[in-house]
């Protein structure tokens, strides 16, 4: 899926760049917990926390980012 080409036009381009880093983030992190890394998958986890909390106040964004976030954690299964 072309990231860019789905998000609404209001979103600018770095929150394009957070919403993709949040993406590969998420999975890295379901990979972790799928090798029993759990250090590994939480310290992950506190960085999607960490993005997240650059979209506060911003309700398309965070929206969008959480949508996001879903739909890579769905492919992953």
């Amino acid at each position: 899926m072309n990231l860019a080409a789905a998000l609404p036009p209001e979103i600018d381009d770095r929150k394009k760049e957070l919403i993709a880093l949040a993406r590969l983030l998420t999975y890295a992190k379901d990979t972790a917990e799928s090798l029993e890394a759990d250090v590994t998958a939480f310290c992950i986890s506190s960085a999607i926390s960490t993005i997240l909390e650059q979209f506060a106040g911003d309700a398309i964004g965070a929206q969008v980012l959480s949508d996001f976030i879903d739909l890579n954690a769905a492919s992953s299964c």
